[in-house]
């Protein structure tokens, strides 16, 4: 038995926190719309982790060796938006009322057909960090411009 069976799709939460809200407000509006629609039509709930990022904050993750590149689409962009999202998924393991993120790539997979759905619907190109040949990010998307 795998241990992704050991959790539960957090499905009781329906929305994205103020908190989400707050850091796709730093995202260009049509990834941050494709977002919130793969949100909604997603049965695997998931928070937004990180938007914009600061140039020192993208040369420690270079540093740590969890970027490869200081042309990060977190960067603010030349319409002063990041053009990258990260999540994490949140599910629930038992009976415990509390989600847990989860690093399971199933999860990212699903997700990510939510987001190209959406981005489809809105001619929009997205790219997953998770079809990468190097570096999987499974929680990354940016909006190609």
């Amino acid at each position: 038995m795998d241990q992704r069976s050991n959790y539960l799709p957090d499905k009781a939460r329906t929305e994205l926190t103020m908190r989400d809200m707050q850091r796709l407000s730093q995202t260009h509006p049509t990834l941050a719309d494709i977002v919130c629609t793969a949100f909604r039509t997603s049965p695997i709930a998931f928070t937004i982790t990180e938007t914009l990022r600061t140039e020192a904050r993208q040369l420690q993750l270079v540093r740590e060796k969890k970027s490869l590149t200081m042309h990060s689409y977190h960067l603010k962009q030349d319409d002063g938006y990041s053009h990258a999202v990260d999540i994490a998924v949140l599910r629930l393991r038992g009976s415990t009322p509390t989600p847990e993120v989860t690093w399971f790539f199933e999860d990212y997979e699903e997700i990510n057909r939510h987001v190209q759905a959406a981005a489809s619907d809105r001619n929009a190109r997205i790219t997953w960090g998770g079809a990468w040949p190097t570096l999987r990010d499974g929680p990354h998307f940016q909006i190609e411009l």
